[in-house]
């Protein structure tokens, strides 16, 4: 029994050795199996020393490979023989993009030689998918990049004690293939890096051929230690979401200074994923990290295909178009957009944090929105009653709320921070919105609420756009109590809509204010040695009240209209056809009617009720000194004279109407039937054929029509 085990056993082996094989889910493990299963699909290896040392060389050979392979010795038993991977010379396959390498082995070096590899190759170590891999490695082991001219991305689940070699970078040092260098892990890496010659001497500080890598690094060392030219200096080191990261170049040993080379300048105005287009190739890469420039000498449009940027900062006093696709967001840390023009033509952009000036303008077009987090402004900022630093046409939102600004320290005044021709929805600290569509900052002890527009047309309605408004300015016209519209022709103002701000008249010409908005109730006018002539659908009625500012010099007449006079408010006056003041000038804190249409009494125009009755002239609302025809003085007032009397004296009629006979202060009607006219008891005309002669008609001679007495009448026979 126990010879067929033994003998059933060796059948089954026969054939069968550990080796690397492919396995299922794109593993190559280490196992025992059929000899015609080492090696597989697209890769093959070899027993070598390499540099002395026993080695696992792996080749990559071609796409049959996959793009993925997870190479793997966890489950087989094998000596501490190292891992070498190399590209064969034909390889050309950009398909090939992650190599995972699990070992549990601490003593062993894993080489990655990268000539012929895949631009951009991912290298991980470790177990991605269990916890059987070596969690440390023994001094002077851990894993050895040589550098050519391909991007290489390594990461590791542990300190992987990185060795970098750019011996061969040398041959392609004068390319402007720099290669990009990623190193990263769950724990921050140490690096040496090994040179043989010194690439960098006669290069500018800044030199983008100076650069080495970048990553989440702890430390770094050279092993040349023999070549002191240079030193190997972290140049940016930048937090995100508490994730650190360092550009690492080659600065000359006499070098002192502090450099700090967080840029990524693009080259074209397509913000992309292609290295080439940056001045740095690990950009694109890392952006989030990084701050973006603009190398273009003009004003330009810029399309973003990558969207995730620590800062962007243009060039300054140029102007840029940023577009965004849709569904996508642009989000970026820092936005100094000091000195500069930006226009955010469509798409979604956050910027957490926003540094401006007196320079910057920042237009939301319709398609697009923008949020923000914090603004600082630096220097002054003088731009009251100008459009706003932001210009919005589309949506403007904050990330958190109140949207915290930071002023300069030398801002004194009040400034626009935003001009929309939509209502604002935002609250900032420090900030006041003015009729829906300014927001002001203000310092605390200096608050102007006062909204500025000067109308290109004449017309006030509520169909109105910023284009009717000197200088195009965006939250203009308004039309709440906060509002000042100038307006400066010479030419009727026409108010159509409500309207509740102030009239500020500019020449100092007559200028006619037309009002036809029927439920205007108040208007409000300021000026200075202006005469405004006001007309109103109000003419009947005492609603309509115009107020004038203080500090004005404004004479109103009107148009079958009249004002009244306000004893409490001088600078307030009831418009109406039954006010008698037609025309009232308003002086600085004062007004006085300057045309009454009564006698003015103590610079007070009266109204028709207020005069003494049947009174010509009055020194007072209480005293007559002239009564009108048929009326007489008596107690300072006027009384009728007796029937028929034009004039009369203490009651007593001293002249009488045409017709009448003046006879003991009465008067008489006429009896003689040929009296004809009768003017201060004269008979003036008497009828044919008679002739006056004192109070009487006398008859003219026989067949005389007329005759003559006293030369007062002449004489014709028949």
């Amino acid at each position: 029994m126990t010879t067929l085990i033994l003998f059933t056993f060796i059948v089954l082996s026969f054939g069968k050795t550990w080796c690397w094989s492919d396995d299922y889910n794109d593993y190559v493990k280490y196992k025992y199996t059929k000899k015609s299963n080492c090696n597989g699909k697209g890769w093959s290896y070899s027993s070598e020393s390499v540099i002395n040392r026993q080695t696992y060389r792996f080749e990559i050979k071609n796409n049959e490979i996959g793009s993925i392979k997870k190479f793997s010795d966890i489950e087989g038993s094998i000596n501490d023989r190292d891992m070498y991977f190399s590209f064969s010379p034909n390889f050309q396959s950009n398909s090939f993009k992650v190599l995972i390498v699990e070992t549990n082995r601490p003593k062993i070096i894993i080489w990655i030689y990268h000539k012929h590899g895949t631009d951009g190759l991912f290298v991980g170590i470790g177990c991605f998918e269990s916890d059987n891999c070596r969690k440390s490695i023994s001094n002077n082991y851990g894993a050895y990049i040589y550098i050519f001219d391909k991007s290489i991305i390594v990461y590791s689940k542990m300190d992987e004690k990185w060795v970098i070699d750019f011996s061969n970078r040398a041959v392609n040092y004068e390319t402007k293939t720099i290669p990009f260098i990623y190193i990263d892990g769950d724990d921050k890496q140490t690096v040496s890096c090994k040179f043989t010659t010194d690439l960098f001497s006669g290069r500018s500080y800044n030199d983008p051929q100076r650069y080495l890598f970048t990553g989440k690094i702890d430390s770094v060392t050279k092993i040349d230690s023999m070549n002191n030219n240079f030193i190997i200096k972290s140049v940016c080191s930048r937090t995100v979401n508490d994730n650190t990261i360092q550009r690492y170049m080659a600065i000359d040993s006499s070098d002192t200074s502090l450099h700090s080379i967080c840029d990524c300048t693009s080259q074209s105005n397509i913000i992309s994923t292609n290295k080439s287009n940056y001045d740095f190739v690990d950009c694109s890469s890392n952006s989030t990290y990084f701050d973006l420039r603009f190398n273009q000498t003009s004003s330009t449009s810029i399309q973003f295909q990558v969207f995730e940027w620590y800062s962007i900062i243009p060039e300054p006093d140029k102007h840029y178009s940023f577009s965004v696709p849709e569904n996508k967001e642009l989000n970026v840390l820092e936005c100094r957009f000091e000195s500069t023009s930006i226009t955010l033509v469509e798409g979604k952009m956050t910027c957490h944090s926003l540094f401006i000036d007196a320079k910057s303008t920042i237009v939301i077009k319709e398609a697009s929105s923008f949020s923000v987090s914090t603004v600082t402004t630096l220097g002054e900022i003088n731009n009251l009653n100008q459009n706003g630093i932001i210009i919005n046409f589309g949506t403007l939102s904050s990330i958190d709320t109140p949207i915290i600004i930071t002023t300069d320290q030398s801002q004194s005044t009040c400034f626009e921070l935003v001009s929309s021709n939509l209502p604002i929805n935002v609250i900032i600290n420090g900030g006041y919105v003015l009729e829906k569509k300014l927001l002001r900052i203000c310092p605390s002890n200096d608050i102007d609420s006062n909204i500025v527009c000067t109308l290109k047309t004449n017309t006030i309605n509520n169909t109105n756009t910023y284009q009717n408004v000197e200088g195009t300015i965006v939250h203009c016209p308004c039309y709440g109590l906060s509002c000042i519209t100038k307006f400066s022709k010479e030419d009727t103002l026409i108010i159509s809509s409500e309207y509740q701000g102030i009239i500020e008249l500019i020449n100092s010409t007559t200028q006619v204010i037309e009002q036809q908005y029927k439920s205007l109730s108040t208007l409000r006018i300021k000026g200075i040695k202006n005469i405004a002539i006001i007309t109103t659908n109000s003419k009947t009625s005492n609603n309509f009240v115009l107020n004038i500012e203080a500090g004005s010099k404004i004479l109103v007449t009107g148009n079958e209209i009249g004002f009244s006079q306000n004893s409490t408010n001088k600078l307030s006056t009831k418009v109406g056809s039954e006010y008698p003041c037609q025309a009232l000038f308003f002086n600085g804190e004062t007004s006085e009617c300057s045309k009454c249409k009564n006698t003015m009494i103590d610079e007070y125009c009266p109204f028709d009720n207020e005069i003494p009755k049947h009174c010509l002239k009055y020194k007072s609302l209480d005293e007559c000194i002239q009564c009108e025809e048929n009326y007489y003085l008596e107690d300072k007032l006027c009384t009728i004279c007796p029937t028929n009397c034009l004039k009369c004296l203490n009651g007593v009629c001293i002249q009488c109407k045409d017709n009448y006979f003046l006879d003991n202060g009465s008067c008489l009607n006429k009896t003689d039937p040929n009296i004809q006219l009768i003017i201060n008891n004269v008979v003036m005309k008497c009828r044919d054929s008679f002739y006056s002669i004192g109070n009487e008609c006398s008859s003219c001679s026989t067949n005389c029509q007329y005759s003559m007495f006293n030369n007062s009448k002449f004489r014709k026979n028949k």
